[in-house]
């Protein structure tokens, strides 16, 4: 292979790399579609012991957003707060211990240890609550709880984001796909008409053209996007400028931690399509409260508290969106099914017993 063969293979190599989206598990992926409407990305592989998945995201589509919402990691009450780790083990904070709290990049620090929450949005926001409920009395922090979700679950505050990325990067994108089709076609193919001796100051200067319009585009468009802050342009920036296929993907960047401060439910609610959302509000309905051990009777006690105001807010965000009455209640029964899991749905011949995969729940008969 020649040094050039070498070099666009290279390009290659680093355009599908920006492509793969490593998120945490169970981490909820939007990508924006050739319609403008956004669908739920599962396709990917598992990373093992790093608790993290690897998404290829919007491959012909380098201008494409793409969401990246971690699960809900922490469930508030009047008496504290339950934060589950990457290996979803609880562990019960009280306000009184946390002491000052201050955010490092995903994460929060305080007197109480690292709470890492895998969103520069979400540990902000987080940050901003803890503190709130940390000066009220408890009498009045269930109030409170519930003005955090129901920012969390605001609809309008989604649709709102998407619409300000939407009008802010028209050209952002429409520049990063040109030097996209520059990098992979048009390049490639002058080359090999005339050689690379003539042109290459040409290409040179270009590539250099677009990575500049690219970053000062880039940084004007993130600094229209509410909840944005200066010291998150930086590690962008230096990308975009090493990278030309990280500047031709120059919208991932850009909407990466857009809804990171939200709930996974209300952005798919929000965003996407009736039929994925309502499959998506099906399953949060089944989905019980989890599994606390034997020995921590606090962390039960918490979760129990905000499973019962949070099934309140998803109520209502479920009514507002999709409408109570479009979610079904039960899977479609097949020929030979006599029962199923209320939990999980899996269906069962016979029309008693307990589910073999969800722990303890009763199977219910068609």
């Amino acid at each position: 292979m020649s040094a050039l063969g070498a070099l666009f293979v290279a390009l290659i190599v680093l355009y599908l790399l920006e492509c793969l989206v490593i998120v945490p598990d169970e981490a909820l992926v939007l990508v924006e579609g050739w319609d403008g409407h956004w669908h739920t990305s599962s396709a990917g592989f598992a990373l093992g012991a790093l608790r993290r998945r690897a998404i290829l995201a919007s491959l012909l589509r380098p201008n494409a957003g793409v969401v990246v919402v971690p699960q809900w990691p922490v469930a508030l009450s009047p008496t504290g707060m339950v934060v589950r780790d990457a290996h979803q083990s609880p562990r019960v904070l009280r306000y009184a211990t946390v002491g000052v709290v201050e955010v490092h990049d995903d994460a929060l620090r305080c007197d109480a240890g690292t709470l890492t929450v895998y969103s520069r949005r979400r540990a902000r926001w987080l940050a901003r609550w803890i503190r709130v409920l940390r000066e009220v009395p408890e009498a009045a922090r269930g109030a409170v709880i519930d003005r955090a979700l129901g920012e969390a679950t605001n609809v309008d505050d989604i649709a709102g984001r998407v619409a300000a990325y939407r009008r802010s990067s028209r050209s952002l994108r429409l520049i990063s796909a040109t030097l996209a089709i520059h990098l992979f076609v048009a390049w490639p193919l002058l080359i090999n008409w005339l050689g690379l001796q003539p042109i290459w100051i040409a290409i040179l200067g270009e590539l250099a053209i677009f990575v500049g319009i690219i970053a000062w585009l880039f940084v004007r468009a993130r600094r229209t996007l509410p909840g944005t802050e200066t010291q998150d342009d930086v590690v962008p920036l230096v990308t975009l400028a090493l990278s030309p296929p990280a500047a031709a993907r120059a919208a991932t960047n850009l909407t990466r931690d857009l809804l990171g401060d939200v709930h996974p439910l209300a952005a798919t609610l929000a965003l996407c399509r009736k039929a994925e959302a309502v499959a998506l509000a099906a399953s949060a309905q089944r989905d019980g409260p989890r599994a606390a051990p034997a020995d921590a009777a606090d962390a039960r006690e918490i979760e129990a508290w905000f499973d019962t105001r949070w099934r309140e807010h998803q109520a209502r965000l479920i009514a507002q969106t999709v409408g109570t009455d479009s979610v079904p209640t039960a899977p479609a029964q097949d020929n030979v099914s006599g029962s199923y899991c209320p939990r999980c749905w899996t269906q069962y011949a016979e029309a008693a017993g307990r589910c073999a995969d969800c722990e303890d729940v009763a199977l219910v008969s068609f």
